[in-house]
């Protein structure tokens, strides 16, 4: 048990310590990983994944093979995925770099499940207007305005296409279900 904070812990090397209040009166916890940049740079290294040292931040930015980078700070194990143009408005929390590396960095997303059949048959309940595309794992899907949107069975990828029928950036979900009711329908109730 922690003397500090009276939290019983799984891991001793896992030192939480009291780090005030927060503006609804909350009781905030801060996690030291005492670990330094070089411990960090060495770990990353062994796994080859890239990343660049920011001293005066004690943070490294940690880079995916995809160009997406996250912002670590090695001092405490918070991280933050890159915000282009501004700061982050929330930070996660990870018990170390290995703990950043295994569990959020290097996770894989939750296999989508699903079929042309099950997908097919889900947007007929939901009374969706689709069609086959030529790839046999994809469909256009419409909304009420008849705009379309290719969509990846099996992935949850999704493409919405411009007036001028052009596709433009492509997005992830988590299946067709999640499409429908995230993205598709909401334009619905905005319009």
């Amino acid at each position: 048990m922690s003397e500090e904070t009276g939290q019983k812990h799984t891991n001793e090397e896992y030192k939480w310590s009291y780090d005030g209040k927060d503006g609804s009166g909350s009781t905030l916890f801060r996690h030291e990983t005492e670990q330094s940049a070089e411990y960090c740079m060495e770990y990353l290294d062994s796994k080859g994944i890239e990343y660049e040292l920011k001293e005066g931040a004690s943070m490294l930015w940690v880079y995916k093979e995809n160009y997406k980078a996250y912002s670590y700070y090695y001092t405490t194990g918070r991280w933050s995925p890159y915000v282009q143009g501004g700061y982050p408005s929330v930070h996660f929390k990870s018990k170390g770099i290995a703990d950043f590396v295994n569990r959020f960095f290097s996770s894989e997303p939750p296999e989508i499940k699903e079929t042309l059949d099950s997908v097919s048959s889900f947007l007929n309940t939901q009374d969706i207007k689709f069609i086959q595309a030529d790839n046999p794992n994809e469909l256009y899907v419409y909304n009420h305005t008849d705009r379309k949107y290719k969509y990846v069975i099996g992935e949850g990828s999704w493409t919405p296409y411009s007036k001028e029928d052009e596709p433009k950036a492509t997005y992830k979900s988590g299946g067709i279900e999640h499409f429908v009711t995230k993205y598709l329908r909401i334009k619905k109730e905005l319009t």
